[in-house]
């Protein structure tokens, strides 16, 4: 299985749900079974993803507007499995 982990939210200083994310990025890939693999995804313009921030784990860091983002994933169909830190809703049009 193939998994891509948003890691947005550990970027800057890690409290709270950074911590949350960073702690559950690290206790994932320590229990990947063969085959399965790890790839944190980050997005930010200014915060850079550090190379092993979590030790086996592969990075995925584009430079790509938050809003890109929103309106690929409302577009683009369901995932098979989401995990949000950020309330999902949709995307709602304004006059």
């Amino acid at each position: 299985m193939r998994i891509l982990f948003d890691y947005r939210p550990a970027l800057r200083h890690r409290t709270g749900v950074g911590e949350f994310a960073h702690g559950l990025a690290t206790t994932l890939q320590s229990a990947l079974g063969p085959g399965d693999s790890l790839a944190l995804f980050s997005s930010s313009w200014k915060d850079r993803l550090a190379p092993g921030v979590v030790p086996g784990a592969a990075r995925v860091d584009a430079r790509i507007p938050v809003r890109v983002l929103n309106d690929a994933w409302h577009r683009l169909g369901a995932a098979g499995v989401l995990q949000a830190y950020r309330e999902a809703h949709e995307r709602r049009r304004t006059r």
